[in-house]
């Protein structure tokens, strides 16, 4: 036995690469990849702060037709805690993260944007009443913010350079539908009626903001028109049908363990889920366009979407056919020109009967 686990192990060893490959030292090894780290956090940090922009711009631009706004000073902000001090020092230096809140992100053109005030600014008060540090300084601050702004001005005192400033800003009413970004590179974006979800993936994949604002665009209608509290409802009374045959089946004697219900509330969430598709790109156009984003191209984007998955050109259990889509889509594009051309609103066209704000 001795014998032919050597000779096995003699041909193993014959096979295994002859190149002299060059010594490599662990502390380089280490060092690489901090730097490698360093990149990939510059990158998200990047492609956040674009994001966060355009998503400002269009929620900005439609708070006169979105059903629930709120105000906003135009940045966001963060901390170690926050971020995972492990990962803190890997972000962009400039964006000062440390125990204190600081800003990362601020949206062009908001009123962050024209006080001067600057990513890495670390926020010292909010009209008076001074920040925390650590672990709960950010969902302070932001319980802050939304029970302080209003129409009035905003005083902030920040510390630049080891200098308190201080700031008057003037709020912007702003569609209420809170940006979140993930660093998922799956090529995504979704909405659960309060939020709206973009992932690393999609913000890559488009090729300018405008490709972006038909994405957040998009989502913004399935808030905005209620489409995930109508497709909830549908599958709650979907179930409960589904619910009166599981009881029927076991006053029967039978035992269907709640089949009934989880087959017909899955079928009820997908009652109108094409509809609801078809009626956020629709809006999502009109909400891109009164953002000052161009459209032409939108027909174009979201046929290369579907070239991601060639199945959807024919399918649309849940979603709108991609060869139907590019067709209706380009009819809206006409649809929005005419009204631009014509001086008429510019807002999606509603059924009779239908309240809007």
């Amino acid at each position: 036995l001795c014998r032919i686990i050597i000779l096995g192990i003699f041909f193993l060893t014959s096979c295994a690469p002859t190149a002299q490959l060059p010594t490599i030292k662990s502390e380089e090894v280490r060092a690489e990849e901090d730097r490698q780290r360093r990149i990939a956090f510059s990158n998200f940090t990047k492609s956040f702060q674009r994001v966060h922009s355009v998503a400002y711009k269009v929620n900005k631009s439609n708070s006169g037709i979105c059903r629930k706004t709120s105000f906003s000073l135009g940045f966001d902000f963060s901390n170690e805690d926050q971020v995972n001090k492990i990962n803190a020092k890997y972000y962009p230096k400039d964006l000062n993260i440390g125990p204190m809140i600081s800003i990362v992100a601020i949206a062009e053109g908001s009123p962050a944007a024209k006080s001067n005030l600057k990513i890495g600014d670390q926020i010292y008060s909010l009209n008076g009443v001074q920040t925390i540090q650590g672990k709960k300084a950010v969902k302070q601050f932001s319980n802050m913010i939304s029970n302080s702004l209003g129409s009035g001005p905003t005083k902030i005192m920040i510390i630049r350079n080891e200098k308190i400033m201080d700031f008057d800003l003037y709020p912007e009413e702003i569609c209420d539908y809170s940006l979140i970004f993930t660093a998922d590179q799956v090529i995504n974006a979704f909405a659960d009626g309060k939020n709206i979800y973009i992932t690393w993936g999609i913000a890559s994949y488009t090729k300018n903001d405008n490709e972006l604002a038909l994405v957040i665009g998009h989502e913004l209608a399935h808030n905005d028109r209620g489409h995930i509290r109508a497709k909830k409802t549908n599958a709650l009374l979907a179930g409960l049908l589904g619910f009166a045959l599981d009881m029927a089946t076991s006053a029967g004697g039978g035992y269907s363990g709640g089949t009934y219900t989880e087959y017909f509330m899955r079928l009820g969430a997908q009652v109108f889920s094409v509809g609801f598709e078809q009626e956020a790109d629709y809006a999502g156009l009109y909400y891109s366009a009164r953002a000052g984003f161009a459209i032409d191209n939108a027909n174009e984007f979201w046929t290369r979407m579907g070239a991601q998955n060639p199945s959807a050109i024919a399918h649309n259990t849940t979603h709108p056919a991609t060869a139907a889509r590019f067709v209706a889509l380009r009819e809206t594009v006409k649809e929005i020109k005419n009204k631009v051309e014509n001086g008429l609103p510019l807002v999606p066209n509603e059924k009779k009967n239908t309240v809007q704000k």
